[in-house]
């Protein structure tokens, strides 16, 4: 089974609040996916291949992933790991969550 998010989709109305993509391959999956309380309808597989390029090919491992792995092993902590590994994102997140608190930041409206 193949999760993600559903670009190029025909559904506009929902896009605000997010479509996902589950392409079925197994008849376990199909059997998983059977009992779900959930809205689904079938697509049309060419475009949403030709919308989401990790559908298309693997995606390129980062250059930082053996530094967070060997952080992990080293360190027993993912939050360090994350931190040596990815640090501008997670500064960037911090600072975001700072504005956020200081109501400074809307997620998703930017900076007052």
């Amino acid at each position: 089974m193949t999760l993600g998010d559903s670009w190029g989709t025909v559904f506009t109305d929902e896009i605000a609040e997010g479509v996902s993509l589950i392409l079925i391959q197994t008849q376990k999956g199909e059997d998983l996916i059977t009992g779900l309380n959930a809205f689904l309808t079938d697509v049309d597989i060419e475009r949403a291949i030709n919308a989401n390029t990790q559908l298309q090919e693997p995606a390129r491992m980062s250059p930082s992933r053996s530094m967070f792995l060997n952080a992990v092993k080293n360190e027993g902590s993912f939050r360090i790991a994350t931190l040596r590994a990815f640090p501008q994102i997670v500064i960037k997140r911090w600072v975001k969550r700072l504005l956020f608190k200081v109501n400074l930041y809307r997620p998703g409206g930017g900076i007052d």
